[in-house]
């Protein structure tokens, strides 16, 4: 890697404001970390560095001094950690005055909020100037189709510009509540890639508060060139007098008067300053102490602070990666060498809600990665932290392999596994001969797949061409076969499962003595899944919304209930054989003896208009049900309502009666109420009416009692 140019390569992902902390998330890459502990080494080779300065002697005294200095500061930093007042803003320890400072830095902020949406990226790039968009305000970007990478993804305003954050598809907001951060998935990139990271819902805790997985994708980092102090200078003008041309300089230029010291670097033709590195907790570097990485799954809360050098401690560390652009590093000193190695982690976040109440994650990556997670919450430590193995890629040498005790291992040519080439999905019933035998390599390597699978228990699959080292697995397959004993003609079924839920079942035959092969007509079964379909044992409920749905038992029941509208009532039926007239009130109590409320009868009026329902009238008394479902209808714009039906009803007692009548009842805003009953025939002796040309009338030699005869001619 050439000599970086440049120490401000910190991606930060993004912050956030939540109950009025401000939380931000960094995340360092390789290439800083290996840069860091090389300016350890070059630390511990000051001696060849003071070969390579000009006054040698003096700068070897005064990084003596100022070792003692910055050992002096850090103690004093750490008994004055910097904490939050009353009046919401930040404290912070002067060493100087050795008295606290309180800064401009209020932490009591508005809850998280997105500040406006956008339609599309271009529509966000154009409102940039807008100046209701504040630095740190939230925007969103809804293009209103899932399937648009733009969708849902998440910027912030910052150095008058908008940020990605992060692609908030299928994510909950926060809600206020101290939200439960844990590790989800790191993945290696390769180098030069971007770096990416995503936050995935992972549900709520026993007290409602929600959880997230952080999951990020870190790109591998080059080899490192080291950190090479070139000169020390007390001002930036004592520097460009003493070297006005940096362009042969090899490494930085340190400028200041006590540690933590500005670097300085040559760049397009003058002195660039590139930000500071200072230690022992001060300046922009946060120190996690090593102990963080040796908890145990069954640590306390007090072990876990403890770990950090207490409470104070640990929430301090939280502020301080919340309120400012800093650098987390894990120093580890092992006892029998006495070398200083020191980690910065790829990834370090921290929320601060207050004293009781905080985060703090971070993932460190060395020859394997390291995760720690630690929650407080009201005043209560957990943490929990993981090792993952790194995969790296498979020898690339043409043989196949696979994974064993955590290494590749070389899959023996014997193998019973065979994996057959994804060309032969293409294959139908008039597929020629040629084509059959070319999407399994030749006529040969199909007659020795005959035999393979005859004499073998094999695992057959389905795959990607060959990628390298690395081949994709498209699917299993389940196969029948049969090879003749000539080893020449034979049969091969396949029922191959794809990703689009499908089954796929081929044929191939080996004929004309293993000449030719052809394809029965493929089949294609459309599967589905168990939560898609209804069982003969199903007892959840389901309603169809298409033309085509299944309907259940139950809904269909359900459907005919609703389809009849009920009366109980034991008044009716002397009302309704009975012939009358009424009108207004006297008419108002008879709908009110036959549908108990003058409310129901309107109610029933509607629910025959817009769903032509039955009228059911039941007599428990009697153990009787009446159903009209021939009936006359009418509701106008001002609420008038009528009801007409024929009424019909027998009595088989002593004497029988059949009664018919005609109903008619309605409720007019200007005419008032009737109720209106007429005999179908009225007659005090006629039971027959019947009709006669005059031909059979005259015919007639004795007439029947009670009958009226119709001519009709």
């Amino acid at each position: 890697m050439p000599l970086a140019d440049s120490l401000k390569g910190l991606y930060t992902i993004g912050y956030k404001i939540i109950d009025g902390i401000k939380t931000s998330v960094k995340v360092s890459l390789e290439d800083i970390q290996t840069a860091y502990q090389d300016v350890v080494n070059a630390i511990k080779k000051s001696e060849e560095a003071a070969k390579n300065a000009n006054n040698a002697a003096t700068t070897a005294n005064e990084k003596a001094v100022l070792a003692d200095t910055a050992a002096a500061n850090a103690n004093d930093t750490a008994e004055h950690p910097t904490y939050i007042g009353q009046d919401h803003y930040v404290y912070k320890w002067n060493k100087t005055a050795q008295a606290y400072d309180k800064t401009d830095i209020y932490t009591k902020g508005d809850a998280f909020s997105i500040k406006k949406v956008y339609a599309s990226v271009a529509n966000m790039e154009a409102d940039k100037s807008n100046p209701d968009i504040t630095e740190g305000d939230f925007v969103l970007v809804n293009t209103g189709d899932v399937e648009d990478p733009d969708n849902a993804k998440l910027y912030v305003k910052a150095d008058g510009d908008f940020e990605f954050l992060v692609d908030m598809s299928g994510a909950i907001g926060f809600t206020g509540k101290t939200p439960q951060f844990s590790m989800g998935t790191v993945t290696t990139l390769e180098a030069g890639a971007s770096a990416t990271a995503t936050v995935s819902s992972d549900g709520t805790d026993e007290g409602g508060n929600p959880k997230y997985k952080l999951n990020f994708a870190i790109p591998r980092g080059n080899p490192g060139a080291p950190f090479r102090v070139a000169g020390e200078y007390t001002t930036l003008e004592a520097l460009k007098s003493a070297v006005p041309d940096g362009s042969a300089v090899d490494g930085f230029m340190a400028v200041g008067t006590e540690a933590p010291y500005d670097y300085y670097a040559w760049v397009n033709g003058d002195w660039a300053n590139q930000g500071k590195i200072a230690g022992g907790g001060s300046g922009n570097v946060v120190v996690i102490p090593a102990a963080a990485m040796s908890l145990s799954d069954q640590a306390t809360s007090d072990e876990i602070f403890n770990a950090f050098g207490g409470k104070d401690a640990f929430m301090d560390i939280c502020q301080s990666i919340v309120n400012k652009d800093t650098v987390c590093v894990v120093v580890n000193i092992p006892e029998e060498s006495g070398m200083k190695l020191v980690y910065i982690p790829v990834m370090a976040m921290a929320t601060y809600t207050d004293a009781n109440n905080a985060n703090f994650m971070m993932a460190i990556i060395t020859e394997t990665t390291f995760q720690l997670v630690v929650t407080v919450t009201d005043g209560i430590a957990t943490q929990s932290s993981q090792v993952l193995n790194h995969i790296y890629e498979a020898p690339s040498d043409g043989n196949v392999y696979g994974r064993k005790n955590k290494d590749w291992v070389k899959v023996p040519e014997n193998s019973n596994v065979i994996i057959l080439p994804k060309e032969i999905l293409d294959l139908t019933g008039s597929s020629s001969s040629e084509e059959i035998l070319a999407a399994f390599g030749g006529i040969d390597k199909y007659k020795d797949l005959l035999e393979k699978l005859s004499t073998n228990n094999c695992l057959v699959q389905i795959g990607e061409p060959s990628l390298g080292s690395l081949r994709h697995i498209y699917t299993l397959v389940e196969y029948a076969v049969n090879f003749a004993s000539n080893k020449q003609s034979g049969a091969l079924s396949l029922n191959i499962y794809n990703e689009e839920q499908q089954l796929r079942r081929l044929h191939f035959y080996s004929e004309n003595n293993g000449t030719t092969a052809r394809c029965g007509e493929a089949s294609t079964f459309q599967l589905v899944r168990d939560t898609d379909v209804l069982t003969k044992t199903n007892t959840s409920s389901f309603t169809p919304t298409q033309p085509y749905h299944p309907a259940t038992k139950k809904y269909v029941d359900d459907s005919i209930k609703e389809s009849l509208y009920y009366v109980n009532n034991d008044k009716f039926l002397s009302y309704f054989i009975t012939p009358a007239y009424r009108i207004d009130s006297d008419a108002e109590d008879s709908i009110i003896m036959c549908f108990n409320t003058i409310d129901n009868f309107k109610a029933f009026v509607d629910k025959a208009i817009d769903a032509g329902v039955t009228l059911v009238f039941i007599n428990n008394n009697l153990n009787e049900k009446i159903y009209i479902r021939d009936y006359h209808v009418y509701r106008s714009n001002n609420n008038n309502r009528e009801l007409s039906f024929i009424f019909n009803y027998s009595n088989n007692g002593e004497s029988f009666q059949f009664i018919t009548t005609r109903v008619f009842i309605s409720y007019n805003a200007s005419y008032g109420y009737k109720f209106v009953v007429k005999n179908l025939i009225s007659s005090d002796n006629l039971t027959t009416i019947t009709k006669k040309t005059a031909a059979e009338y005259e015919a007639i030699g004795s007439k029947d009692a009670n009958t009226a005869y119709c001519v009709t001619d």
